[in-house]
């Protein structure tokens, strides 16, 4: 077999790197659908959609918002009322 044969080799990952990549894979997908699906809500925040939300949704929001270092997060943090959590 020659170097260019032996370059074109494909080389077949092992079973478990195949899995650890499919894991990596799938926890970024998880991640973006989730930070994705609170910049929504932090829209929606913004909208005034949440003006007259009581206590535990305004915790809850603030504890989904805040983990999330994107300006619209950090403006609907704000925007929440009686938030300890203001930036």
């Amino acid at each position: 077999m020659n170097t260019e044969t032996q370059a074109l080799q494909r080389v077949e990952p092992s079973e478990s790197e195949f899995g650890e990549q499919l894991t990596s894979w799938g926890r970024g997908l998880t991640e973006s659908n989730e930070y994705d699906a609170w910049l929504l809500v932090a829209r929606r925040i913004l909208n005034g959609d949440y003006d007259e939300a009581d206590n535990s949704t305004i915790q809850s929001l603030t504890i989904g918002l805040r983990s999330i270092h994107h300006p619209l997060a950090l403006a609907a943090l704000a925007r929440l009322p009686d938030n300890k959590e203001k930036p």
